[in-house]
């Protein structure tokens, strides 16, 4: 399978667009965004696959149903203007949503003594597109003050190099190795360079606000796996 055909020889954006209908977008708008998801899906639907497969011990059918429902997903919040392409990468967004109905669907292997059959997996819980595109936005915002490419962050060099170590998992004793400086004056440069850098996300519209906060709280707090790294580090 090369990404964009299923089973039944028609594709996940083909069906993702007939089940999300026309939204609140007519005309050209609408053509882009269809071009838009389109473009999208065709480079990032092999990675859904390989994803789901991944944890889906290898059983294709299974990971097939759980890429449509992202995509479909994807096309709701794409087509009724939940998620703003011109504020987060389509990337960015469709990994968190991916990775959402991933542990939606650990739940429910979890609570079935049998294996789920293709196509009875329920609504996955916790999807709230609203909260995917708000997280899709921090990240991107987040990245963007590591790349330095965030000119509001205030942030300089040497604050960047610091988050972009803490990023990687870095401790304090493992960033004062790298920064040739004590584990304290290492634990004070990350503290104050996460401090710009929630001062910088504080600027952004709530929920995009309260999400990016929670990352440089966390990264602040010496998290070195999980949501943070992934968000701070280019995973989704």
């Amino acid at each position: 399978m090369d990404g964009r055909e299923q089973v039944s020889g028609e594709s996940d954006a083909e069906r993702a667009r007939d089940a999300g209908g026309k939204g609140r977008h007519d005309g050209a708008e609408s053509d882009q965004l269809r071009a838009e998801f389109i473009s999208a899906h065709d480079r990032l639907h092999a990675w859904t696959l390989r994803f789901f497969m991944a944890g889906a011990g290898r059983r294709a059918s299974v990971a097939e149903d759980l890429a449509q429902r992202t995509w479909s997903a994807a096309w709701k919040a794409v087509s009724t203007g939940v998620y703003d392409p011109a504020r987060s990468s389509m990337t960015t967004f469709v990994h968190g949503v991916a990775h959402t109905i991933a542990r939606g669907a650990a739940t429910e292997f979890a609570r079935q003594a049998n294996r789920p059959k293709r196509g009875v997996w329920p609504e996955p819980e916790g999807l709230d597109l609203g909260e995917e595109a708000a997280r899709a936005e921090a990240v991107d915002q987040v990245r963007a003050a590591l790349r330095g490419d965030a000119p509001g962050a205030d942030l300089t060099e040497e604050e960047i190099g610091v988050l972009q170590l803490v990023s990687r998992g870095l401790g304090d004793r493992e960033l004062a190795a790298q920064l040739g400086v004590a584990p304290s004056t290492a634990n004070a440069r990350k503290r104050a360079a996460i401090q710009k850098l929630a001062a910088h996300l504080n600027k952004e519209p709530a929920p995009t606000r309260a999400i990016g906060l929670r990352i440089a709280d966390r990264a602040g707090a010496g998290e070195r796996a999980g949501p943070v790294r992934q968000s701070l580090d280019g995973g989704a």
